[in-house]
């Protein structure tokens, strides 16, 4: 049987990336604008409001990390879940594509 922090870590890592693929989306879609809509761009930004629909699968990482540390599964294993899905979340709600922009 498949453990519930592996499969915590893989919805994490699920998660993660595809909130990285929107932040790069945004990201391009700023670089590409004028410097009048880049001073209302936080009205842009929320065409991209899909991108706390991601941030499910951190959430039910989360869930299930905390199940398995209930369960007594490995020690190691649920903290890579938990942290991983702790990520998850901050990366949802972190807009990461100013950072993306700065560099």
């Amino acid at each position: 049987m498949i453990q519930r922090s592996l499969i915590s870590i893989m919805l994490s890592l699920t998660g993660i990336v595809i909130l990285w693929k929107i932040n790069m989306d945004i990201a391009h879609v700023y670089e590409m604008s004028g410097e009048r809509t880049r001073a209302v761009f936080s009205l842009i930004e929320l065409s991209f409001f899909y991108r706390y629909f991601a941030g499910i699968f951190g959430f039910l990482a989360l869930v299930l990390s905390v199940m398995a540390y209930i369960k007594g599964e490995k020690k190691v294993w649920v903290r890579v879940a938990l942290i991983a899905s702790s990520f998850a979340l901050l990366v949802t709600f972190v807009k990461i594509w100013k950072l993306m922009v700065m560099f």
